[in-house]
């Protein structure tokens, strides 16, 4: 079953099953200074919030991460909540027909198009580490880590470069930017370096302007269906006088898709493996490749994806590639959410309504 462009084949053959987790964790886990952001949050559309960052000046943010910040930065903590959450799905929610098919194609630096081509058919449950004779290939020119200040404390994600008319989005997880719920905060010090690797940053580090995230990420009390929709994207300043975009080339972006069964390729900062905890070279990209299966974390949400990968904290908001070419374009279709601490299974939030507004917002600001 391919994914066709511009937009994702739809199919009603019955979603993939997957075991239910004893234990889910964070896959992973400011834009300016360690000024507090601003209060003010306007949504632009009744399907997401918008956040708008504090007008300091980028110098501040970028002394504000000096390279031992970088690197003892640390994934999101655990919500002990989320536990015994994702079940087995074998329905398409009537939800999910709604959802009109739609999406970008990507964009390489210096070519109208990716060329046609497809991913590796073998799957890769233990996380190997993206080789370095592929750092110039489009995913790891477009993938990198995420660093924000949350609490008093310093952490990080992973985010992918999307492709968008204003050249400037980023791709990510929900929580990567949002706490999560009523009374969740928005994270500060929000900056992005694209094709990170060993602590430096060939292709710039670009901090934060405007934050997006699905309003149920914002405005659910519960955990567990906060992440169905644990979804977000964020704006950019320059880099050098040039927007991230003219350097790093951006991944497309597909949503409304209906089957749950595909094969893909997710992408990641992660620092250990799972579950057996072991350390990773933890700032270096790594991947998975495998197909995909349905996954519910609960009744009030759009059924998910989940599949085999050992990726661990630091890979959260890594992007889910479907149809990656052997130049490493190809369209995202998820991302890297949460993560089984027993049965190896990451999960991400379905790419459907929640995904489409949040992109078809970020991509005008």
């Amino acid at each position: 079953m391919r994914l066709s462009a511009p937009r994702i084949a739809i199919s009603a053959a019955v979603i993939g099953t997957a075991a239910a987790t004893a234990s889910v964790a964070f896959a992973a886990a400011g834009p300016d200074k360690t000024a507090t952001a601003s209060k003010a949050s306007a949504p632009s559309s009744s399907d997401v919030v918008v956040h708008t960052v504090n007008d300091v000046s980028a110098s501040s943010t970028l002394q504000y991460w000096t390279a031992k910040r970088m690197r003892a930065a640390k994934p999101v903590p655990v919500p002990k909540t989320v536990n015994n959450a994702a079940t087995a799905a074998a329905a398409v929610d009537p939800a999910d027909a709604a959802v009109a098919p739609g999406g970008v194609a990507p964009a390489p630096v210096g070519a109208t198009a990716a060329a046609s081509g497809g991913i590796s058919s073998a799957a890769v449950i233990k996380a190997k580490q993206w080789p370095a004779s592929k750092r110039n290939s489009g995913i790891a020119k477009t993938t990198g880590r995420v660093f924000f200040k949350r609490n008093g404390q310093d952490y990080v994600c992973s985010a992918s470069v999307v492709n968008a008319p204003n050249k400037r989005s980023v791709w990510t997880a929900g929580h990567c930017l949002h706490s999560g719920g009523p009374k969740g905060k928005w994270h500060t010090n929000v900056m992005f370096v694209p094709g990170y690797r060993d602590g430096k940053a060939p292709r710039g580090k670009y901090t934060a302007l405007k934050l997006v995230v699905a309003k149920q990420w914002v405005n659910s009390k519960n955990v567990n269906r906060r992440y169905g929709y644990d979804l977000a994207a964020f704006t950019v300043r320059n880099w050098k006088g040039k927007r991230i975009q003219a350097r790093t080339g951006a991944q497309g972006i597909n949503w409304g898709y209906k089957k749950r069964t595909y094969s893909m390729r997710l992408f990641g900062y992660p620092m250990v493996f799972l579950p057996s905890g072991k350390p990773t070279q933890r700032h270096r990209m790594y991947y998975c490749t495998g197909k995909t299966v349905g996954v519910r974390f609960h009744s009030n949400a759009p059924i998910g994806l989940g599949i085999k990968c050992t990726m661990g904290g630091g890979a959260s908001g890594g992007p889910w590639i479907y149809g990656m070419n052997s130049k490493g374009w190809g369209r995202i279709v998820g991302v890297n959410s949460t993560h089984s601490t027993v049965n190896t299974y990451m999960y991400s939030p379905y790419h459907g309504k929640a995904a489409a507004s949040v992109y078809k917002t970020v991509r005008k600001l």
